[in-house]
């Protein structure tokens, strides 16, 4: 089946969990000219279910592994390629990834190569020097992100702003 196939077959998929999944294994191996089409085509007009990042270090009560989970977070953002994001934003979320992986006994840096491997040579770039930054550049601190400790007695790492939110009431 070649990747126009599969593309349409992801794309018809009920579940969009698995749908998401399935789309980020098509980018991870296909060839470069079915990336080029997802990145062109994202988000094909359809609503995705992607990881949760607040629990991409969790296991219990997942599909997916947190290493899947984690990879496809990073994906999204090669897939994205800087469309409509705040620079900012895409280092919050790689330190979310970064300090979850750790959280979940994986190397994030495998992961942010695994990504890069895909990406445009722009976020390529730019996930490396993230990656490639001293540990506390990529801290907990340097980012305001808290780790708690969820009812399953999971990690789950959020920036801290969501705590205050959640403590007011208005998550």
């Amino acid at each position: 089946m070649n990747y126009h196939e599969q593309l349409e077959e992801i794309l018809k998929l009920v579940d969009r969990q698995d749908a998401f999944q399935c789309l980020v294994a098509l980018f991870l191996q296909g060839p470069e000219e079915a990336r080029d089409l997802i990145r062109a085509k994202w988000d094909f007009g359809f609503k995705w279910v992607l990881p949760n990042p607040q629990r991409l270090a969790c296991r219990k009560n997942e599909r997916y592994s947190c290493g899947e989970r984690a990879l496809a977070f990073l994906v999204r953002g090669a897939i994205e390629n800087l469309k409509h994001v705040d620079f900012r934003e895409k280092l919050v979320a790689w330190a979310h990834v970064y300090q979850s992986c750790l959280a979940a006994g994986i190397v994030p840096e495998e992961l942010f190569r695994r990504a890069a491997s895909v990406s445009s040579p722009r976020m390529a770039q730019m996930m490396m020097d993230f990656i490639n930054r001293s540990k506390e550049d990529k801290s907990m601190k340097a980012f305001d992100l808290v780790s708690r400790t969820n009812s399953d007695g999971e990690t789950e790492i959020k920036p801290s702003w969501h705590t205050w939110w959640e403590m007011l009431g208005t998550s």
